[in-house]
């Protein structure tokens, strides 16, 4: 098959000669006169990337009096999060790109744990199946972290000098799991989508790392980009750290609630309708809404009257 536009010698003689040393745009107009099918100049005005302040805030629910910050290349919400009713209604994640973003969630001095302190760390997480590095889940520098062998697949609770463990199964599958690690002073467990997945005698005690910030989806002693870099290749939600050594019946009850779908039914007491469900009681005078919360409605059971206005209920978690 002939090429309708193959260029010629003189062609491409004339487009090199116009290109180092012609006038403006001239060779614009010999590449644009042989009718080519891709031509991208390339010429878009110079990228300024954004001062760290217009970066959005990664606000902390918890009692410490530290709000984050999302890093450079990280898109808050860009991704769906954990497929779990009782997480809410916004089930959105952070992607982690494993080259040099994370979320730095702030320096608090209760994070860094030292001695026999207990202290647990929960996330959700979903990672990259194809990236064999070794990767940090949540970290507070050399003092502990959570890190995910990408070489075995497995994921790996380090308290550094007072021992590590290492799941018993792979988890870089690209599903979600709920990953819990726990110190309690005497033993280190990990926990996976709520159940204990392994857990050993403690080697020693917890070595400080003071001036480090709580990272997730990296560790704040390594990121040399090339060098010692560990980011996260994947996505996450939901991280919380607790200054206590969560149970057993605390982790598979963190792990139900997040997966429980809410109930919700109705019967008849005398003059009165009693509605009995789990979660939060939501009410709207339409049943495709807006459904908002029931004021001073609180579980197991809501009474109302059947001679009031038509409503609908619904609960979510």
């Amino acid at each position: 098959m002939a090429l309708a536009n193959l260029l010629s010698v003189s062609d491409m003689t004339t487009h090199y000669n116009d290109g180092i040393g012609g006038s403006l745009d001239v060779y614009k107009t010999d590449v644009l006169a042989g009718h080519p099918l891709l031509y991208y100049r390339m010429d878009n005005p110079a990228l300024t990337n954004p001062s760290p302040s217009f970066y959005p805030t990664a606000l902390n629910f918890g009692a410490s009096p530290v709000n984050g910050a999302y890093r450079s290349g990280i898109v808050p919400g860009g991704v769906s999060g954990p497929p779990k009713v009782g997480l809410g209604t916004n089930t959105v994640a952070v992607p982690i790109n494993g080259v040099i973003s994370c979320v730095d969630a702030g320096y608090d001095p209760l994070f860094n744990r030292t001695g026999t302190q207990p202290f647990s760390a929960a996330i959700w997480f979903k990672s990259d199946p194809a990236d064999g590095r070794l990767q940090t889940v949540m970290s507070h520098g050399t003092n502990w972290a959570m890190n995910l062998d990408g070489a075995t697949g497995r994921l790996v609770w380090n308290v550094n000098s007072a021992g590590s463990v290492t799941s018993m199964g792979i988890l870089n599958d690209g599903n979600w799991h709920f990953a819990v690690g726990v110190y309690d002073g005497a033993f280190d467990y990990l926990f996976v989508d709520g159940a204990l997945n392994i857990s050993a005698a403690a080697t020693g005690s917890l070595a400080s790392d003071a001036n480090a910030n709580l990272f997730l989806g990296g560790n704040a002693d390594f990121t040399v980009v090339g060098g010692n870099e560990a980011y996260f290749a994947g996505a996450l939600a939901h991280a919380a750290f607790f200054t206590n050594a969560l149970a057993a019946t605390d982790v598979r009850h963190l792990y139900d609630l997040a997966s429980a779908t809410p109930t919700i039914s109705l019967a008849r007491s005398g003059n009165q309708l009693v509605i009995t469900y789990t979660g939060t009681l939501l009410s709207s005078t339409n049943v495709s809404g807006p459904y908002s919360t029931v004021t001073g409605a609180s579980p197991p059971s809501y009474t109302t009257l059947p001679t009031n206005a038509q409503t609908y209920y619904r609960a979510r978690q």
